[in-house]
């Protein structure tokens, strides 16, 4: 389903046997998004309805479910003890559920009239964004489950969703009039504090840098036109110029995040021509701190629609500093798990784990 032949001739193939681990079926149908979770934990969420929580490290497999349509996003809290993840639905729902367990412990109903495009938590947890195609970006109480704020405008029609890092009242939405909209949650204003335009075609996935002064739109293209990954510094965000703009995909950009190897940034994307490609944020006239930033086609990959980038304790190298991981859903229902390593200042693929789709399910919850 969806499968992409050919690798052009600056792209590395990931042609690894032996370091392939296969795994569990996750999912029946698209992965539509991936979370990391702790200890080697990914969860995922698929068109078929589920939520799978996967750990690459011991093949451990469990299935959620509790959603009757579509989970179109998964997220997860990041350092928590007792870690959370948060799931939307096409059924219009938005649940909370205990990672230890499995089981549900919240639900919204009719969170939105119409679907659920993405979910953000801000970084003390306390408050959840979820955006819809109803025009409308809601803030959400999660001790409550009640409407802390709510945000619309004509036309906003939301593709993406992220919570500025550097800021518990920011939160920033796509949307497919060809615009970023940041929305100030300390105001009641129905004019957002920010509106990024300069699109071809609308922004398709948002990303953050752990400092919370970079802001990355991927977005949607077709044939190598539009599929662009756009960088701004927030704190000139207002002059609406990027920092960066960078090219290459040919089809939509499907996830970005921001990645860090020696302090070096970087950012990660992936795209529905079954590429991953990295690319660096500040070009450096000092060649041993510049990064061989390229793309890298996964053999017998399906196109791809998600990533997220792992935490430090599942990064294989003694020196985390020197590595990042990432995790990549696709059309096909798998998910990949990378580790690129740099070496003499190039980033490569030194693990691909990859759960592969079956005939049965295993180990549901």
């Amino acid at each position: 389903m969806g499968n992409c032949s050919g690798t052009s001739r600056n792209e590395t193939r990931l042609d690894m046997p032996s370091q392939t681990l296969t795994t569990p079926c996750l999912h029946h149908g698209y992965i539509l998004s991936v979370s990391s979770l702790r200890n080697g934990d990914v969860c995922s969420s698929s068109d078929d309805a589920t939520i799978s929580i996967y750990n690459w490290r011991n093949n451990d497999h469990r299935v959620l479910r509790g959603h009757k349509k579509a989970v179109s996003r998964v997220i997860s809290t990041k350092d928590s003890v007792s870690q959370k993840i948060w799931s939307a639905s096409r059924d219009l729902s938005i649940k909370q559920w205990d990672h230890d367990s499995g089981k549900c412990v919240q639900t919204i109903n009719d969170a939105h009239t119409l679907n659920i495009a993405g979910i953000a938590l801000n970084s003390d947890g306390e408050r959840l964004g979820s955006g819809s195609r109803d025009y409308s970006v809601k803030v959400w109480d999660v001790n409550t489950g009640k409407v802390a704020a709510e945000y619309s405008a004509p036309r906003n029609i939301v593709t993406c969703l992220v919570w500025s890092e550097g800021s518990n009242c920011h939160l920033f939405q796509g949307a497919e009039d060809l615009c970023v909209r940041g929305w100030d949650t300390r105001q009641s204003s129905k004019v957002p504090a920010e509106h990024l335009t300069g699109f071809q075609y609308f922004p398709s996935c948002l990303a953050q840098s752990n400092c919370g002064n970079l802001l990355a739109a991927g977005c949607k293209g077709f044939n190598g036109v539009g599929c662009d990954i756009k960088v701004w510094d927030i704190r000139c965000v207002r002059t609406g110029k990027f920092l960066r703009e960078f090219s290459g995909h040919q089809q939509d950009v499907t996830g970005c995040k921001f990645i860090s190897v020696r302090d070096i940034p970087g950012i990660v994307s992936v795209s529905r021509d079954c590429s991953v490609r990295t690319w660096p944020v500040f070009p450096d006239s000092n060649p041993v701190r510049q990064l061989s930033f390229q793309s890298h086609a996964l053999p017998d990959q399906s196109s791809l629609t998600c990533v997220d980038t792992m935490s430090a304790d599942n990064i294989l190298n003694d020196d985390s500093r020197s590595a990042a991981m990432i995790c990549v859903g696709d059309m096909d229902g798998s998910v990949s798990v990378i580790n690129f390593e740099l070496h003499s200042d190039e980033l490569i693929c030194s693990l691909r784990a990859k759960s592969l789709p079956s005939v049965s399910d295993q180990n549901e919850e």
